[in-house]
């Protein structure tokens, strides 16, 4: 499917209003007529995500570059279908877990692989990596994982392991983004 196309029906799922179901909340009639729909959207969202992350290399910057504006895409038309959903938590479907712990091992194994860049010979700058570009993958990274959690789900074990070594990373992240940024303005 297409980004045209996953747009067209996210238009199409959210259009759903009072006016077929006989003045009904519209986010209750997208949970009501198309549950099994929306979910399966969603998971194969998810799906698609995890497949551009995981099928990016990181020791380029054009491809974090391009990894972060196709999966951009589709993240884009995902929260376009749930925002009517995340004004009640429990409409929200939940992900299935097979999916739910890929994406979830693929956002921190991203972050993990931007963390490598920074601890490389000579740092980011002296290996051609454009700061801004990372900087702003890392944001992404970031947003995919608020959307992430908005969804309902138990962890696993090893979901809660990576998530405090995620907490960790991201610290760390910030500490030599900081860093780096202070470096900059020294310079100048």
């Amino acid at each position: 499917m297409t980004s045209e196309e996953a747009y067209f029906f996210a238009q199409m799922t959210r259009g759903v209003d009072s006016s077929v179901t006989g003045k009904v909340d519209m986010a209750q009639n997208l949970t009501n007529l198309l549950p099994d729909i929306v979910s399966q959207f969603i998971n194969n969202g998810l799906r698609c995500i995890t497949d551009i992350l995981t099928g990016c290399i990181t020791a380029k910057t054009e491809d974090i570059t391009e990894c972060v504006r196709r999966a951009g895409e589709v993240l884009r038309v995902l929260s376009f279908v749930t925002e009517p959903l995340r004004q009640e938590a429990s409409m929200l479907p939940p992900l299935e877990s097979r999916i739910q712990e890929e994406f979830f091992t693929s956002i921190c194994g991203k972050f993990k692989d931007i963390e490598s860049l920074f601890n490389s010979d000579g740092g980011i700058s002296s290996a051609g990596y454009d700061l801004a570009q990372i900087t702003h993958a890392v944001i992404f990274l970031s947003r995919l994982l608020q959307f992430y959690l908005g969804f309902r789900g138990s962890w696993s074990p090893a979901q809660k392991t990576a998530a405090s070594n995620l907490s960790l990373t991201i610290f760390r992240l910030a500490t030599v983004r900081h860093f780096c940024f202070a470096e900059t303005q020294i310079a100048y």
